[in-house]
């Protein structure tokens, strides 16, 4: 995400920006690059934290997966040895 942008909003003397999810007037707002969309800081911090979930995610996967092949090798392993001492 990079710097302001957005549509200026003039409230009194104040200027505004429209965020692009809620609707809402901010004093600032982020350009989120991936959505193509102005954020205010909370829609950012809403969408980086979908975003952390969806890393967990897939890091909690890839353990997963690394777990079920050790899981694999170990009962080929007891395998192998039974039929060795045999």
């Amino acid at each position: 995400m990079s710097s302001s942008l957005g549509f200026p909003l003039f409230m009194g003397r104040n200027q505004f920006f429209q965020c692009d999810l809620c609707n809402a007037p901010h004093e600032s707002v982020t350009f989120s690059e991936s959505l193509g969309k102005s954020l205010c800081d909370q829609c950012a911090n809403d969408q980086i934290y979908a975003g952390d979930l969806l890393i967990h995610a897939r890091l909690w996967n890839d353990y997963c997966e690394v777990q079920q092949q050790r899981l694999r090798k170990k009962q080929l392993e007891k395998i192998q040895n039974q039929d060795s001492s045999q």
